[in-house]
């Protein structure tokens, strides 16, 4: 059962994008220059009125901040050259390999639980026998 489900989380996980932005493919194109980026990002700063924000308590601060981060993101898609790509390889783990992990943690587990067992009984003992 768990093969099955490890399975479909690798095939979720192979179908994560991201953005990749292709900085050096900047200011050949009339459309994609750093003087363009740097000018839609002041008129939406003007726009989102983040100069007016005023901040009072720390989580002013994190608000603007966020503010801040999904416009500069927002503009960067669209004035700098960027691709979507998606993660072409997944690190799978053998169902055998997985087995044996569950298996030898159980017994790692016991191990431990036994120890602790010894040990408790071992100072009750010394501490009955030293009164």
């Amino acid at each position: 059962m768990t093969g099955v489900s490890l399975n479909t989380t690798n095939q979720k996980k192979k179908h994560i994008k991201r953005t990749v932005f292709q900085y050096d493919e900047m200011d050949k194109d009339d459309e994609y220059t750093w003087e363009n980026f740097s000018t839609h990002l002041d008129l939406e700063i003007e726009n989102t009125l983040m100069k007016d924000f005023s901040i009072n308590k720390p989580r002013h601060i994190n608000t603007l901040w966020d503010m801040f981060r999904q416009t500069l993101m927002r503009v960067a898609k669209s004035r700098i050259v960027n691709k979507q790509v998606t993660r072409n390889k997944v690190k799978t783990t053998p169902e055998k390999k997985l087995s044996v992990y569950f298996d030898l943690r159980y017994v790692i587990n016991r191990i431990l639980e036994t120890r602790l067992i010894l040990n408790d009984s071992t100072s009750i003992t010394y501490s009955v026998s030293a009164k």
